[in-house]
């Protein structure tokens, strides 16, 4: 199956279902030129979506994938053995995915691992199959990740929140400065937006197979255990997708277990960590992170002051909540 050595736009896919516009249907990320300005090839980047039974949302994951205007991309899809309409979207966007599969897997972080291990890109994400990136993602992250592949860089941006029926609610702003006190606080990287090298995968030994959900959070610590440079940036560049299906909907005992337990025995089980576990739960977590009242004042004040010019690459759809 081949590569996407040059920028795909509308008129190289299929046409978009009846009654869908907007973003990735009827509109595209600017293309960039087959070539950077010094004549060298842009950094391939590898994508990988791990697939199971969401067929209703999947074919828009794809497109956000596809329609992102990188000459340098390489898709692939590991799908889980999927018995709804997946496999049939899947082949509708076979020519231009470097790789796909249908079996049975023994989960998110194995799908991801198995993808990964047929990418040929120095560059990696993942991207759930209900989740999208937003326009110029791709492209945002290739001109600010550094040339040297031996890097441990990891990227990350700011996440939008829709409903379902792809309505904008909330969003997600992690920290500018990643440090243990945003760990403990539970450091909500985007998944969707972050980026990370090929020798930063190698050195973790892949995704922790071993976890249901907080596969994410696992893998940001380790990254900073090794001493990954993470590198923030401003911009809008996913979206992740609420419905009755989804794991945060369905698991969240689950997510919050992994999380506690990853938090004690990684950054430790001491008794000062546990006491300065305790103060980010009591203080952060439950006082400024989850009461709706604050995060509605941020969401207005970012509407009104801020949010347009955040989000001016992300879309005219977005920019208009």
């Amino acid at each position: 199956m081949p590569l996407v050595n040059t920028a795909l736009t509308l008129k190289d896919l299929p046409p978009a279902p009846e009654g869908k516009t907007g973003w990735p249907w009827t509109e595209q990320s600017e293309p960039l030129p087959d070539k950077m300005a010094d004549g060298s090839e842009w950094p391939r980047i590898s994508i990988v979506t791990p697939s199971y039974n969401q067929g209703q949302f999947i074919e828009e994951t794809i497109r956000s994938v596809l329609l992102q205007g990188y000459p340098n991309l390489e898709y692939i899809i590991i799908d889980g053995g999927s018995n709804d309409n997946s496999v049939e979207i899947i082949r509708k966007y076979e020519p231009w995915l470097a790789y796909w599969v249908s079996e049975t897997d023994n989960g998110q972080a194995n799908a991801v691992n198995k993808g990964i291990a047929h990418a040929t890109g120095n560059i990696l994400n993942f991207l759930n199959s209900d989740d999208l990136f937003l326009p110029n993602t791709v492209s945002i992250t290739a001109k600010i990740f550094p040339k040297d592949i031996n890097s441990l860089t990891v990227t990350y941006g700011f996440r939008l929140r829709m409903t379902e029926e792809g309505q904008i609610f909330d969003f997600d702003l992690p920290p500018n400065k990643i440090n243990l006190l945003t760990f403990r606080i539970g450091c909500w990287i985007p998944s969707e937006t972050f980026f990370f090298t090929r020798k930063t995968f190698n050195l973790l030994k892949g995704f922790n197979e071993e976890l249901e959900f907080a596969i994410d959070y696992d893998f940001y610590l380790r990254s900073y255990q090794i001493g990954a440079n993470f590198l923030a940036i401003k911009k809008f560049m996913g979206v992740m997708r609420f419905h009755n299906t989804s794991k945060s909907t369905i698991m969240p005992k689950v997510g919050n277990n992994e999380f506690f337990y990853l938090r004690e025995n990684i950054l430790g089980n001491n008794l000062a960590s546990l006491s300065m576990n305790l103060f980010c739960d009591l203080f952060f977590s439950k006082l400024v992170f989850h009461k709706n009242r604050f995060r509605k004042h941020i969401w207005k004040y970012l509407n009104k002051k801020q949010f347009k010019e955040v989000c001016k690459d992300s879309g005219r759809r977005y920019c208009q909540v």
